[in-house]
């Protein structure tokens, strides 16, 4: 995969670092969210990727795939989607038109409703004993000094494997560590606080993050088996921090079905 086609995957993976939960329903289903016009075409093969952008007035995206939208539709990571193999591959350029007035967070419920016309696709939501970690805190004790920056928080991560988080909980550094492992990461060290926290675990840990590069993700309706990553424990060793492997109920997105050609613009 050529360098241009990788940041494009990776600006749309890294914009779902803070995802939540989607509506329990995975289900086709429409809640009155519509956009006003849409196109949706196949990616040209050699064109630019861009990331999705979302303007008061429109969403658009070149080199979207299925699996990206329904990351975005559904407010999830790429291990909590169990999908056909080709999802995750075959690309899409995307704009849509956006009703007066429409706020950002509405427009997930619009690519849901997207997704479901245009594709058909039908989905169905598992809860599911997984594969997880935990962060906990080492024997030696936490080596982080609190922030002195305060609100708001910050998130910075290069392609070359860095990352720097600035103001950030704990908790909410497990949900920046959660895509590129492909795995929850719970918070288990019992730390209040804010802290500025730099890591440089390497280029292969930003391209787990990355929908398509990974080969944890089967086809059909298995859970997904994420790999093991050991990149991180000399990093967060010099933190006083430690992650251990467990298993945990994690919920999934099961896609039952979908087409590979949208109906027509």
């Amino acid at each position: 995969m050529d360098r241009q086609h990788l940041a494009g995957r990776t600006g749309l993976a890294v914009f779902l670092l803070t995802a939540t939960l989607s509506p329990p329903d995975g289900r086709a289903f429409r809640d009155g969210q519509s956009f006003e016009a849409a196109a949706i075409t196949h990616h040209s093969a050699g064109t630019p990727i861009s990331p999705l952008e979302v303007t008061p007035a429109q969403l658009r995206a070149a080199g979207w795939s299925i699996l990206i939208m329904t990351m975005y539709a559904y407010e999830i990571r790429p291990y909590q989607i169990v999908c056909p193999e080709w999802i995750r591959t075959e690309l899409y350029d995307v704009w849509a038109k956006l009703p007066e007035g429409t706020k950002k967070e509405e427009t997930h419920a619009m690519v849901r409703n997207l997704l479901a016309e245009r594709f058909k696709l039908t989905t169905h939501w598992v809860i599911r004993e997984g594969p997880a970690y935990e962060l906990v805190l080492r024997p030696s004790g936490l080596k982080l000094k609190p922030s002195s920056e305060g609100e708001p928080r910050k998130t910075l991560i290069s392609m070359g494997g860095y990352v720097y988080a600035q103001a950030t909980t704990l908790t909410q550094f497990c949900d920046i560590l959660a895509p590129h492992l492909q795995r929850p990461v719970l918070d288990r060290t019992s730390t209040e606080g804010r802290f500025d926290i730099t890591i440089q675990p390497g280029p292969d840990f930003i391209r787990l993050a990355i929908p398509g590069e990974s080969t944890s993700m089967p086809s059909g309706s298995q859970v997904p088996e994420a790999p093991l990553d050991t990149s991180l424990y000399p990093e967060l060793k010099a933190l006083g921090l430690e992650l251990r492997s467990i298993r945990a109920s994690v919920k999934y997105l099961v896609i039952d079905s979908v087409q590979k050609d949208p109906t027509a613009n």
